[in-house]
């Protein structure tokens, strides 16, 4: 395989992993030349027995993972990333596939160096909350902590669905109504 050259720069796109495997992909595809972005998330845990804390690192996003490929066309190797051990398939639609804005990498990119990627433990609530359909609200803790998105729906007591804006579109997500502060 010719090597991979990022001097022209570099686009994004989303590799599908092997159930369990995002390391062994990344291994796999740096081993091939190419640059990879597994964001993950810390997490401190309580050992059940020796009562010792823990700070564990989990993926982000289960299953995915970044891969650079260059600007050129010429020097972008679909078929050596796709074969990869560990690898399932590039993201896409029909025979094309669908680069990630670089801004949104680099955001999570930065988040995650400056441990901002965290997975906590929320204050338990009550079961009132004075969020309403249409209202703004930012991500207080979680792996989105920072983004705000629009209510769509505040039926639940417990879990909230926002619209919030990520990859360059908009997407859903549910988070439990104490991860969330009125904007």
């Amino acid at each position: 395989m010719p090597s991979v050259s990022y001097d022209d720069g570099r686009v994004w796109f989303v590799a599908r992993t092997n159930p369990r495997c995002e390391g062994r992909a990344m291994a796999t595809l740096a081993a091939k030349g190419f640059d990879t972005f597994l964001p993950k998330g810390r997490k401190t845990l309580i050992h059940h027995r020796s009562k010792r804390v823990i700070e564990r690192e989990f993926p982000l996003m289960v299953g995915y993972l970044f891969l650079a490929m260059p600007v050129d066309a010429t020097q972008q190797h679909w078929g050596v990333a796709r074969t990869c051990d560990g690898v399932h398939g590039i993201l896409g639609m029909g025979d094309r596939y669908v680069p990630v804005p670089e801004r949104e990498v680099m955001v999570l990119m930065d988040a995650e160096a400056d441990g901002r990627l965290r997975f906590e433990a929320a204050k338990r609530n009550k079961g009132q909350h004075s969020f309403v359909d249409g209202m703004e609200a930012r991500i207080a803790l979680g792996p989105f902590t920072g983004f705000v998105g629009q209510v769509v729906d505040a039926s639940c007591r417990k879990a909230i669905r926002l619209l919030i804006s990520i990859f360059g579109g908009l997407s859903e997500v549910v988070v439990p109504v104490d991860e969330l502060e009125a904007v």
